[in-house]
């Protein structure tokens, strides 16, 4: 009974009829209420009708359910990403989005959404810098307030938060990287002199998955860096082609991954692969080059 009552559910949806199509997945939720797919075409339902709220409610209820159909389960995350984004919480809508691409890499809608919600948090930000630039207030003072006389100025002198710039990591003629590198020291290599970065395509390639996989497990990954390996990969002699694609296969479980990836370049990304493609182990390549959402 509740599968034909989805059936007209989904031929009411598709006659654009979205509160009545709701209304026939409802009845079909009461006869079979740990159905996840009912709770997603519900959902759908919501969001043509701009109801958010329930939009929310819906697929999280579906998804607490334990969704095993990958499909339906990709579904619930993208639609509650959705929602998620129209009520202005934009780090679990993120989240949302990012398991939906784990499970389906090459969902070209839950990416295309995934690109909007970060320019849009990205043009949010300039905005609210350039806000507070243009809030500033001049006043005028005969007299030096107490805050700028010598003693507070001298005291700041002694204070150095700021790191160490690119050119005082890197000087001299030769490349003298430490030991094990820190994440900082790994996000200014994209950024060495153009004579200093052979040696450096080296030391990137010299640590194993599990090294890089222990640095950025806590702050997730650096896009500086991510960079800087696809540089590497692309210019560099690769001589253990099956630890570059584990190290990039890395990558793609560290935080951030799926955001970065929407801003590298697509032609770097296809061009490293390509470097690859007969070089490795080919069920390691093609699952690699999989997760990084080429066909």
């Amino acid at each position: 009974m509740s599968f034909s009552l989805k059936q007209k559910g989904n031929q009411t949806f598709a006659d654009g009829n979205f509160q009545e199509a709701a209304n026939i997945y409802q009845e079909a939720l009461q006869l079979d209420p740990q159905n996840p797919v009912l709770y997603s075409n519900r959902a759908m339902c919501y969001v043509k009708l701009n109801n958010w709220h329930q939009v929310l409610a819906d697929t999280t209820a579906g998804l607490e359910l334990g969704v095993n159909d990958t499909k339906t389960q990709v579904k619930l995350l993208w639609r509650k990403g959705l929602a998620l984004s129209k009520l202005g919480n934009v780090s679990e809508a993120l989240e949302s989005f990012n398991k939906a691409l784990e499970l389906d890499p090459n969902n070209a809608t839950v990416k295309s959404e995934l690109d909007r919600l970060v320019l849009n948090k990205r043009r949010k930000h300039l905005q609210s810098e350039n806000g507070s630039l243009l809030s500033l207030t001049i006043e005028n003072y005969d007299v030096l307030p107490s805050e700028f006389t010598s003693n507070h100025i001298q005291e700041a002198d002694t204070y150095q938060e700021k790191p160490a710039s690119s050119s005082e990591l890197f000087e001299g003629s030769s490349f003298n990287p430490p030991a094990f590198p820190s994440v900082y020291f790994l996000s200014r290599l994209k950024f060495l002199p153009a004579s200093q970065k052979p040696p450096a395509y080296h030391y990137v390639f010299s640590f194993s998955p599990e090294t890089y996989s222990s640095l950025f497990k806590e702050g997730g990954l650096d896009s500086n860096f991510l960079d800087f390996f696809i540089e590497a990969v692309i210019n560099n002699q690769i001589q253990n082609p099956d630890n570059v694609l584990q190290c990039l296969k890395v990558f793609s479980t560290c935080k951030r991954f799926s955001i970065y990836l929407s801003f590298t370049e697509a032609n770097n990304i296809t061009l490293m692969f390509e470097k690859l493609s007969n070089l490795s182990d080919k069920q390691l390549f093609t699952t690699t080059r999989n997760i990084w959402g080429l066909p």
